[in-house]
């Protein structure tokens, strides 16, 4: 992405280059997501519907006649949990392989969906730590006098590119983005709460579309409709978390920008390597 250049951008700006970014790299961007995210929401999906049918099958039992012993009933709960931990670990892995590959475009490289995941597996431990006590604190902020919990979120919002893009452990991203953050609250909050309305409205129409399918293909079929209704969020959360991730690495380089003078370290480097374009990489995995 040669064509963008690296000066400071207004939140209006961040969004214009995230749709502009998106545009231009919407398979990679969605192959990244979908390639873990996809396999893992469908088994989640899959489980809780087991659990679903299960838990309606005792239910529904003469006067309850059945009973669920104590080690089915951890079974479904392992099952349950299990799936959602799968689903959370691959959502943080895309999130991550999806990252280093904005930042490599806004940088004006090539990275192929292969070498974004590489390049990431080794950190997913510390960005799962860093993930765990961001929501922790958030949380407990939240619980205090819920403003201290929403100037967490703004102070840790760029944690997970500092971890991948610095090489830095839990504590130092944290710490980093924190720094960067740190006087623009205001920026970070408003273009969170955008980017977050966009997700959402995302996710309530193709949540609405899957729910007009399922009434008119299974009436009469709760957990058939529940399945459908769930495939359809999939969609949507593989269309959206792209929106999010570029719209943090943007707001992550134009923090730089003001407070590093990142552009100027750009330019020398171009100065230094003669202006030439690095080496072309095939797009593919």
């Amino acid at each position: 992405m040669a064509e963008l250049e690296f000066v400071p951008m207004s939140i209006g700006q961040i969004l214009d280059q995230t749709f502009k970014l998106y545009r231009k790299n919407l398979a990679r961007f969605i192959a990244i997501i979908a390639v873990v995210q996809v396999p893992a929401s469908l088994i989640t999906i899959l489980a809780l519907v087991g659990v679903g049918i299960a838990t309606a099958a005792f239910v529904a039992s003469e006067q309850g006649e059945a009973i669920m012993t104590p080690s089915a009933s951890f079974g479904l709960l392992l099952v349950a949990f299990g799936g959602l931990f799968l689903s959370m670990v691959a959502a943080t892995l895309g999130h991550a392989a999806l990252t280093k590959s904005i930042s490599e475009c806004y940088l004006g490289r090539e990275s192929t969906v292969g070498q974004s995941y590489r390049f990431v597996l080794a950190k997913l431990p510390a960005i799962l730590a860093a993930g765990v006590l961001v929501v922790l604190l958030t949380f407990m902020g939240l619980a205090l006098c819920i403003v201290p919990g929403i100037l967490l979120m703004a102070l840790f919002y760029l944690t997970t590119p500092a971890i991948i893009l610095e090489d830095l452990g839990a504590i130092k991203g944290m710490s980093r983005s924190r720094s960067l953050t740190a006087g623009n609250f205001g920026k970070v909050l408003g273009l969170a709460l955008i980017v977050l309305l966009i997700v959402f409205v995302v996710s309530i129409f193709f949540q609405l579309i899957g729910g007009v399918i399922s009434f008119i293909a299974v009436p009469n079929n709760e957990f058939a409709a529940q399945l459908i209704v769930q495939v359809f969020s999939l969609f949507a959360q593989v269309i959206a978390a792209p929106i999010g991730g570029i719209s943090s690495i943007l707001l992550y380089y134009d923090l730089r920008i003001r407070k590093e003078a990142f552009d100027l370290e750009m330019l020398a480097e171009r100065i230094e390597s003669g202006g030439e374009e690095s080496d072309a990489v095939d797009p593919a995995f």
